[in-house]
């Protein structure tokens, strides 16, 4: 492995100032200041460093981008760093992340040679990790990709905590497997974060443990509030774009005229794309559902470094897409948001939720799911699995229907359906998820969890 592939470098994030976080947070400001001042005082000079191994096109990037300038603006010193590796080191991250979700993955085994191209990477990279981290920082690596770097850091001083984005309620042997191969790493671990409470049992963690759900931030570009102009030209945009190359699909510059339901996700197998292709194909035919288009959305496979998988499976959409009966095809669309800028990309997808009549996710494994909470953040009626984080976030029947992941086929397209002829019931059902997602999961709530973990965990 060549050195050259394997890097860390900072994030750089524009500052906020007071004013602007004051906005953010609203209400919640004068009381997080003081919390942050009391963490403050008790971590001195000592830096929270964060480590993640993509900047754009997924959940944990997104989550960074908005929390580490407000931890700044509140007093303490927060940065986010990139581990850059090759290829090969993302297949083995792919196969921990099956594992994590008690899936089988193909083609790696967590074998002792898999072991050493995972570890290969820390050490190539732990010269250049070493300019940005010091003794005392408290260093939060995020997800199975960067936990290799705990030995390393504890050995310098740091206080090691390690945030666990996915997991599972119900530890099998994929499970285990994970745990096997991640063990000697978490025993350098002095504090984690999961998702969930439920989610910790798969670990048997002999360390403090807290579940802190993550947030959206409501002045992003992917959550601001657009008017129906801006609207408007965002989707004419997407809809004047060439079908993506490999797709049966055509667009037509009405496409967003007619109503639509809506999944957007990364191409990822847990994301249930292929079998949402089968559900959206029984709810073409049905009678409340032909005046509907069905629109399955995701980044370029290209820009998401850290998922070797993309590309994989977006051509397993285009191939059932393909065939699919016409005119059955025509209705369902694949489109792809270009990520060459990040912010318009999270404008467009503002857009497409915004305008979507009831928004899926029909997840077979699922951390927490940010596209859920943007959607419900937008009052969109909701559909997804039970399955993960989500039925943290949804209340079924109240801000959300859930659906069980064995559900007989037909099952979701059926709950799509009510929504559909039932416009005032899908209404109530946005409006409630709403406020679910303003009680729960917004900044000052994420953030307040955060501080106050660690300042009962970090020592003086």
């Amino acid at each position: 492995m060549h050195s050259e592939s394997c890097d860390v470098t900072q994030i750089s994030l524009t500052s906020l100032t007071t004013d602007h976080v004051r906005l953010r947070l609203g209400t919640s400001f004068d009381e997080l200041s003081s919390e942050a001042a009391t963490l403050k005082k008790r971590i001195g000079k000592r830096r929270v460093v964060n480590i993640h191994t993509t900047a754009h096109g997924g959940g944990v990037s997104e989550i960074l981008k908005a929390n580490v300038p407000m931890l700044n603006t509140l007093g303490i010193e927060t940065s986010w760093l990139l581990l850059s590796a090759p290829p090969v080191f993302f297949q083995v991250v792919k196969r921990l992340y099956h594992a994590v979700y008690g899936r089988p993955g193909g083609g790696i085994p967590l074998d002792e040679s898999t072991r050493h191209l995972y570890e290969e990477v820390f050490h190539i990279a732990l010269p250049k990790l070493m300019a940005h981290v010091r003794e005392g920082d408290i260093v939060i690596l995020h997800d199975p990709q960067t936990l290799g770097f705990a030995p390393a850091l504890r050995e310098l001083g740091a206080y090691v905590v390690w945030r666990l984005h996915l997991g599972t309620d119900t530890p099998n042997t994929e499970t285990e497997l994970a745990r096997n191969f991640l063990g000697p790493y978490l025993d350098h671990v002095d504090a984690s974060v999961v998702l969930c409470p439920e989610f910790a049992a798969s670990w048997n963690f002999q360390m403090p443990v807290e579940a802190i759900p993550p947030s959206i931030d409501p002045r992003s570009a992917k959550n601001l509030m657009l008017d129906e102009e801006h609207v408007d030209a965002l989707l004419d945009e997407l809809a004047q774009q060439r079908p993506p190359e490999g797709s049966a699909a055509t667009l037509a510059p009405d496409l967003f005229q007619r109503r639509y339901v809506l999944q957007v996700s990364r191409w990822d197998r847990a994301k249930g794309i292929s079998g949402l292709l089968g559900e959206f194909s029984l709810l073409a035919k049905r009678p409340g559902s032909r005046d509907v288009d069905f629109i399955i959305a995701g980044p370029a496979p290209h820009a998401v470094a850290d998922d070797p998988e993309g590309n994989e499976i977006l051509a397993e959409t285009f191939r059932i897409h393909t065939s699919l009966p016409m005119p059955i095809r025509d209705r369902v669309k694949v489109l792809l948001l270009p990520m060459d800028y990040p912010e318009h990309n999270a404008f467009l997808v503002n857009a497409l939720q915004r305008r979507a009549s009831v928004i899926v996710q029909n997840s077979s494994a699922e951390g927490f799911g940010l596209s859920v909470t943007e959607a419900m953040w937008k009052a969109r009626p909701v559909v997804a699995r039970r399955v993960g984080g989500i039925r943290c976030q949804i209340v079924d029947g109240e801000s959300g229907i859930l659906i069980a992941q064995d559900a007989p086929e037909g099952t979701l397209a059926s709950a799509i359906s009510s929504l559909l002829e039932d416009p005032c019931a899908a209404h109530a059902l946005g409006q409630q998820a709403r406020c679910r997602v303003e009680e729960r999961f917004l900044p000052d709530t994420h953030l307040s969890r955060i501080i106050s973990f660690l300042s009962r965990t970090v020592p003086a």
